[in-house]
Protein backbone atom coordinates (compact mmCIF):
# COMPACT_ATOMS: atom_id res chain seq x y z
CA UNK A 1 0.00 0.00 0.00
CA UNK A 2 1.31 3.08 -0.66
CA UNK A 3 1.46 6.11 -3.43
CA UNK A 4 4.30 5.27 -4.89
CA UNK A 5 4.11 3.82 -8.83
CA UNK A 6 5.01 0.55 -8.00
CA UNK A 7 2.76 0.14 -4.50
CA UNK A 8 -0.37 1.86 -6.12
CA UNK A 9 -3.77 0.15 -6.20
CA UNK A 10 -6.71 0.89 -7.52
CA UNK A 11 -8.99 -0.31 -5.37
CA UNK A 12 -7.01 1.36 -2.70
CA UNK A 13 -7.09 4.52 -4.43
CA UNK A 14 -10.69 4.36 -4.55
CA UNK A 15 -11.13 3.94 -1.13
CA UNK A 16 -8.68 6.82 -0.11
CA UNK A 17 -10.86 9.04 -2.58
CA UNK A 18 -13.64 8.51 -0.85
CA UNK A 19 -12.25 8.44 3.33
CA UNK A 20 -11.09 12.25 1.69
CA UNK A 21 -14.55 13.42 0.67
CA UNK A 22 -16.30 11.65 4.18
CA UNK A 23 -13.51 13.90 6.57
CA UNK A 24 -14.38 16.93 4.01
CA UNK A 25 -18.33 16.01 4.86
CA UNK A 26 -17.49 16.54 8.35
CA UNK A 27 -14.90 19.29 8.68
CA UNK A 28 -17.55 21.38 6.42
CA UNK A 29 -20.77 20.86 7.55
CA UNK A 30 -21.53 24.36 8.65
CA UNK A 31 -20.99 25.99 5.47
CA UNK A 32 -23.72 27.23 3.48
CA UNK A 33 -22.71 25.09 0.24
CA UNK A 34 -19.71 22.50 -0.85
CA UNK A 35 -18.27 21.69 -4.05
CA UNK A 36 -16.69 18.37 -4.68
CA UNK A 37 -13.59 18.59 -6.58
CA UNK A 38 -9.91 17.77 -7.39
CA UNK A 39 -7.27 20.32 -6.54
CA UNK A 40 -6.34 20.99 -10.21
CA UNK A 41 -9.98 21.58 -11.23
CA UNK A 42 -11.78 25.17 -10.83
CA UNK A 43 -15.19 25.61 -11.23
CA UNK A 44 -15.87 28.91 -13.46
CA UNK A 45 -18.80 30.65 -14.11
CA UNK A 46 -19.08 32.33 -16.82
CA UNK A 47 -19.75 35.76 -15.44
CA UNK A 48 -16.97 34.60 -13.33
CA UNK A 49 -19.51 34.65 -9.89
CA UNK A 50 -18.16 33.11 -6.88
CA UNK A 51 -20.23 30.13 -5.71
CA UNK A 52 -22.19 31.61 -3.41
CA UNK A 53 -23.36 34.62 -5.92
CA UNK A 54 -24.31 31.82 -8.65
CA UNK A 55 -25.82 29.50 -6.06
CA UNK A 56 -27.95 32.34 -4.40
CA UNK A 57 -28.84 34.89 -7.90
CA UNK A 58 -29.48 31.59 -10.03
CA UNK A 59 -29.63 28.04 -9.06
CA UNK A 60 -31.59 28.08 -5.75
CA UNK A 61 -34.10 30.51 -7.20
CA UNK A 62 -35.46 27.90 -9.85
CA UNK A 63 -34.47 25.00 -7.45
CA UNK A 64 -35.83 26.05 -3.49
CA UNK A 65 -36.19 22.07 -2.99
CA UNK A 66 -32.17 21.52 -4.17
CA UNK A 67 -29.57 19.54 -1.92
CA UNK A 68 -26.83 19.89 -4.83
CA UNK A 69 -26.26 20.62 -8.46
CA UNK A 70 -24.19 18.76 -11.17
CA UNK A 71 -21.94 20.64 -12.71
CA UNK A 72 -20.79 18.79 -16.56
CA UNK A 73 -16.57 19.31 -16.71
CA UNK A 74 -14.83 20.90 -19.71
CA UNK A 75 -10.98 20.44 -20.08
CA UNK A 76 -9.08 22.82 -20.75
CA UNK A 77 -5.58 21.31 -22.49
CA UNK A 78 -2.89 23.65 -22.57
CA UNK A 79 -1.72 21.79 -24.98
CA UNK A 80 -3.47 23.59 -27.24
CA UNK A 81 -1.89 26.86 -26.82
CA UNK A 82 -2.39 30.01 -25.05
CA UNK A 83 -5.55 31.33 -26.34
CA UNK A 84 -6.67 33.89 -23.70
CA UNK A 85 -5.39 37.44 -22.77
CA UNK A 86 -4.68 37.39 -18.51
CA UNK A 87 -1.88 35.91 -16.57
CA UNK A 88 -3.75 33.46 -14.45
CA UNK A 89 -3.89 29.60 -16.12
CA UNK A 90 -7.61 30.48 -16.15
CA UNK A 91 -7.58 32.90 -18.14
CA UNK A 92 -4.70 32.10 -20.31
CA UNK A 93 -6.19 28.76 -21.62
CA UNK A 94 -9.70 29.47 -22.48
CA UNK A 95 -10.06 26.57 -25.58
CA UNK A 96 -12.09 24.10 -24.24
CA UNK A 97 -13.83 20.61 -24.86
CA UNK A 98 -17.89 20.42 -24.76
CA UNK A 99 -18.92 19.55 -21.71
CA UNK A 100 -18.84 16.15 -20.76
CA UNK A 101 -21.14 14.20 -18.33
CA UNK A 102 -19.06 11.25 -16.90
CA UNK A 103 -16.47 13.10 -14.88
CA UNK A 104 -19.11 15.85 -13.72
CA UNK A 105 -18.70 17.33 -10.08
CA UNK A 106 -20.90 18.26 -7.74
CA UNK A 107 -21.41 21.87 -5.41
CA UNK A 108 -24.06 20.55 -2.47
CA UNK A 109 -25.85 22.49 0.54
CA UNK A 110 -24.78 20.30 3.64
CA UNK A 111 -27.97 20.66 5.82
CA UNK A 112 -30.10 19.35 3.04
CA UNK A 113 -27.71 16.76 2.85
CA UNK A 114 -27.93 12.93 4.26
CA UNK A 115 -24.34 11.84 2.61
CA UNK A 116 -22.57 11.94 -0.60
CA UNK A 117 -19.67 10.40 -2.19
CA UNK A 118 -17.25 11.22 -4.55
CA UNK A 119 -20.08 11.78 -7.58
CA UNK A 120 -23.48 11.36 -5.72
CA UNK A 121 -25.40 13.44 -3.98
CA UNK A 122 -28.16 11.98 -1.08
CA UNK A 123 -30.54 14.25 -0.47
CA UNK A 124 -32.64 14.35 3.17
CA UNK A 125 -35.76 13.99 2.59
CA UNK A 126 -38.10 16.86 1.05
CA UNK A 127 -34.79 17.51 -1.48
CA UNK A 128 -33.68 16.62 -4.40
CA UNK A 129 -30.15 16.45 -6.10
CA UNK A 130 -30.62 18.75 -10.17
CA UNK A 131 -28.28 17.32 -12.95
Amino acid sequence: RGFEKNRWHMFQSVHDEQLAVFTCEQLLQGFAFVAVIDFDEYIIHDKFMTYSEFMKSELLPLYPDAAGFVLNVSFFLTDWGISGTGNMLTTKYIRRTNPRYERYKNIYLPRRTKTLDTHTIHPKKGYKRYI
